[in-house]
């Protein structure tokens, strides 16, 4: 699907219409590979998380959607075959949003409080990426982890 699509690019906005009429998990997951293998899919790997989350299907590890947008705090260094180097990778825009739907309450508070937990579980095993900002959104003025409960 990903070489059909980076072949013909006109597909990708055909694949990720034909993804969100669908809104399964599995659409979530065929759609999240696909685009992380395709140039410029990191902005619609987010896009498409975030609607994930709204419409609840990222409230657990075991979803697709929600390891998508796990996956996006993580850069993966190829060291030969099968085999990478895993590394902490910052995305402050992600952090934002999902900071954001935590603070806010309701459905989608749940699964961006649970993200943004384990994320700084990982982050305190394995550090935290110099250009990634402590507070997900420094303007606020509060403590960032009183959105956690």
């Amino acid at each position: 699907m990903a070489k059909a699509v980076r072949d013909v690019p006109e597909h990708l906005p055909l694949l990720i219409d034909s993804c969100r009429k669908n809104a399964s998990p599995l659409a979530d997951a065929l759609l999240g590979k696909v685009l992380y293998m395709v140039e410029g899919g990191v902005e619609k790997r987010l896009e498409i998380g975030l609607e994930a989350i709204d419409a609840g299907r990222a409230n657990n590890a075991g979803m697709p959607a929600y390891r998508m947008l796990m996956d996006m705090f993580t850069l993966k260094v190829p060291m030969g075959e099968n085999q990478f180097e895993v590394h902490p990778k910052a995305c402050n825009l992600l952090r934002q949003k999902l900071y954001g739907r935590a603070k806010a309450g309701g459905y989608p508070a749940t699964a961006a409080r649970s993200i943004l937990a384990s994320l700084e579980c990982e982050r305190r095993e394995h550090g935290r990426p110099v250009d990634e900002i402590r507070h997900p959104d420094p303007s606020d003025g509060l403590p960032w982890t009183n959105a956690l409960v």
